[in-house]
C-alpha cells in the first residue's frame, strides 16, 4: 500500500484495569487494537509484539475501546517517552491518532472491514484521514491492498459473514450423523449471534471463544476448517490451521485464493453445494483427511 520513511517506536501507560492488555517496562512501542484476546487482530499484535521485543524493542499492548477518543489517548501518553504507535485497522484504532496535536508517528496495519464495511462517508472520511497522515500502511494480503486503493466501491459486502452454510451442513449430517460442525469465536455483535444461533443447523454447535492452544488443539483432532467468509482481509485462522497442518476448506474471495491454492494447499468453493461435497469428501474414508493424518503419523 504505502511504505513511509523509518519510523522509531515507542511507550505510553496503560489502564491497569485491562484484561489481557501486555503492559512492559518503559516501553518504546505502543500496538492499538481490539480488546477481545480471542479475535485475530489480537493475534496479530501478539506476534507483531513478540517480534519487536526479539529486537529489543520494549512493547506494549493497548485497547482501542479503552480511550473514548483522541484526546484521552493522547492523554494517556502524554509526559511519557513515546515516539510511535502501531495500529491495527485504520478506523478503529486509527480514529484516534487523529487529534491536532497528536504528535506520535504511526503506523497502520489494515483490517477487513477497513475496505469492506466501514464505508459510510464519515467513516471513509476518517479512513482517508488516517491514511494519508500515517508513516507505512501495511496490507496483509494483495487483494486487501488492490481495494484500498480503489478507494472503496460504493457498494460493498459485509467485512466478515460467519454464518456458515447451514443448508449444506444439514444435508451433510443427514448422511454423516456423527459430523459435527463447531463456530469458535468472540461475539462482537448480540443481535446478530442471535440470528446465527436461531439459524444453526443439527450437529453445529456456536461454541464460546477458547484459548488459543486449546484452538489449535481442536482444530488439528477436526477433519478440516471452514472459513465462509464473503470477504476478508486476511483470515488469521487460516493462516493458524495450514500452520498446524489442518485442511483447510475456504470460501472463493480475493483474499482466501490469495492463502489457499485449490486442491494444492487446501480446498476452495464457491457455492454451498461444493462446500457441500467437499465436506463429505473430507468426512469420507477416502478422503484426503485420512492422507493427511497418514502423513502426520509418518512425520510424527
Amino acid at each position: 500500500m504505502a511504505t513511509g520513511a523509518g519510523f522509531e517506536i515507542a511507550q505510553a501507560s496503560l489502564p491497569e484495569r485491562l484484561s489481557w492488555s501486555v503492559q512492559s517496562a518503559a516501553p518504546e512501542l505502543v500496538i492499538l487494537t481490539t480488546s477481545s484476546p480471542y479475535s485475530g487482530n489480537a493475534t496479530y499484535a501478539q506476534r507483531i509484539r513478540t517480534y519487536c521485543e526479539s529486537l529489543s524493542v520494549r512493547t506494549a499492548i493497548w485497547h482501542h475501546d479503552d480511550f473514548s477518543d483522541e484526546n484521552a489517548l493522547v492523554s494517556a501518553l502524554r509526559g511519557t517517552p513515546c515516539r510511535g504507535l502501531i495500529g491495527i485497522h485504520a478506523y478503529r484504532s486509527g480514529r484516534l491518532f487523529l487529534e491536532r496535536d497528536f504528535a506520535f508517528p504511526f503506523v497502520i496495519v489494515l483490517g477487513g472491514t477497513d475496505a469492506n464495511l466501514f464505508d459510510q462517508p464519515a467513516e471513509r472520511d476518517i479512513i482517508q484521514r488516517v491514511l494519508a497522515s500515517a508513516r507505512a500502511v501495511v496490507a496483509m494480503s494483495a487483494p486487501l491492498k488492490a481495494r484500498m486503493l480503489e478507494r472503496y466501491p460504493t457498494t460493498l459486502p459485509p467485512a466478515i459473514t460467519v454464518i456458515p452454510p447451514a443448508p449444506a451442513f444439514a444435508r451433510v449430517h443427514a448422511v454423516q450423523p456423527l459430523a459435527r460442525l463447531v463456530i469458535i469465536g468472540p461475539t462482537l455483535d448480540r443481535t446478530y449471534r442471535e440470528e446465527v444461533e436461531a439459524k444453526l443447523p443439527t450437529g453445529a454447535l456456536l461454541a464460546s471463544p477458547v484459548a488459543p492452544a486449546d484452538l489449535h488443539a481442536m482444530m488439528v483432532a477436526s477433519c478440516g476448517v471452514l472459513n465462509s467468509s464473503l470477504s476478508e482481509g486476511v483470515c488469521g485462522t487460516l493462516l493458524e490451521a495450514m500452520r498446524l497442518g489442518c485442511v483447510c476448506l475456504a470460501r472463493r474471495n480475493g483474499s482466501n485464493e490469495y492463502l489457499v491454492e485449490h486442491q494444492v494447499t487446501g480446498l476452495v468453493y464457491e457455492a454451498p453445494s461444493e462446500a457441500e461435497s467437499w465436506m463429505q469428501y473430507l468426512l469420507g474414508s477416502d478422503g484426503i483427511i485420512v492422507e493427511q493424518r497418514r502423513q502426520k503419523d509418518i512425520s510424527g
